[in-house]
């Protein structure tokens, strides 16, 4: 594991980025696109490091969507707020309903790469925001849509192989 910090001298242009967003925002997004094997996801990097609270993490949205939402979610974190896990919040993110899980630290180095070069462990917490479908089921409920139930992993067990997290 590589770890980083401000004034490391030999940091390629994307560890630049993420050590200079974290020292003018308190936190940076890192945008994984899609492809093949998976949805695109977006995860913050420097919230536990800025705010003392976990990373967070979103999959299955556009770049600026998830940046948009995770935006909006530190916003609530820098005013003080807390995301219980399990809880269904309809008031954080204007017109959706969004829960929070924590991830599996077997899941850090499959999807969190980033984060894990910053923190040079895998010692630190991260909670996956999971969206509601349109008529506002999670996809824990049986009345998920099961068009989009693919698209959001499972990332609160122990991975064994990726293919189950999308189950």
């Amino acid at each position: 594991m590589r770890r980083y910090k401000i004034g490391d001298g030999e940091l390629d242009g994307i560890e630049q980025k993420i050590v200079a967003d974290i020292a003018r925002y308190g936190w940076h997004v890192m945008h994984v696109l899609g492809d093949d094997q998976g949805e695109p996801y977006s995860y913050t990097i420097g919230v536990y490091q800025s705010y003392g609270r976990p990373e967070l993490a979103i999959f299955a949205l556009s770049p600026d969507d998830a940046h948009a939402v995770l935006a909006t979610l530190l916003g609530h974190i820098q005013e003080g707020r807390q995301f219980e896990p399990g809880v269904e919040y309809a008031d954080l993110v204007e017109g959706r309903t969004v829960a929070f899980m924590p991830v599996d630290g077997a899941w850090y180095e499959m999807f969190f790469g980033r984060a894990i070069d910053l923190y040079g462990t895998l010692n630190f917490p991260i909670l996956h925001c999971i969206w509601a479908d349109a008529a506002g089921h999670m996809p824990w409920s049986h009345d998920f849509d099961p068009i989009l139930r693919p698209l959001q992993p499972n990332l609160t067990s122990p991975a064994v192989d990726p293919e189950t997290a999308r189950e």
